[in-house]
């Protein structure tokens, strides 16, 4: 049996080249199936807000899906649907990524928020767990979500579990 990761590429060229452009005072959130727990985001963010009222939130997803009360917030900006490259260049000038996801196969989406913003929030999940073996976090709870929540600053992340896709295809046909 052969177990495979997802490729990095653009994580690993983010911390190549490194940050451009200021960060914007934003929170953001990447998906908006029922999986994703976007009222739990939303308490995670209405957190932050109380120690930063200018804080404003993103949201990237299907607006269908998002409740009304997140859609309606003055300091919620609903993107909608977005091309990969545009979620990506958004993610490069966010200060604060929020997954409070209750299940994932893989830690590719809180990978690229780690990686990208300056800080995040994300569920205490083994995936999660996973990407951040060997790195430093904190385990904080926040009232109303259930699931505990890992914060962790880019400063104390490092790219020691990820590899490019040229890597992980490269493993796939050894294996094979």
């Amino acid at each position: 049996m052969v177990l495979s990761v997802n490729g990095s590429d653009d994580e690993l060229r983010y911390l190549r080249e490194g940050p451009w452009g200021d960060k914007e005072n934003v929170a953001m959130v990447i998906g908006t199936y029922r999986y994703k727990a976007l009222d739990d985001s939303f308490r995670v963010f209405e957190m932050l807000r109380r120690k930063d009222p200018e804080l404003r939130l993103i949201v990237i997803g299907n607006e269908k899906q998002i409740p009304r009360y997140i859609k309606h917030n003055s300091a919620v900006v609903v993107k909608g649907l977005l091309a990969r490259n545009e979620v990506i260049k958004l993610l490069r000038t966010t200060r604060i990524y929020i997954s409070t996801t209750e299940i994932e196969n893989s830690y590719n989406a809180a990978s690229e928020g780690i990686f990208f913003a300056e800080e995040s929030y994300i569920s205490d999940i083994g995936p999660h767990r996973e990407l951040l073996a060997d790195m430093i976090y904190e385990r904080i709870s926040v009232a109303g979500v259930a699931t505990p929540i890992l914060r962790v600053k880019r400063s104390g992340v490092s790219p020691g579990r990820l590899k490019t896709w040229d890597q992980v295809i490269r493993e796939m046909i050894k294996a094979i």
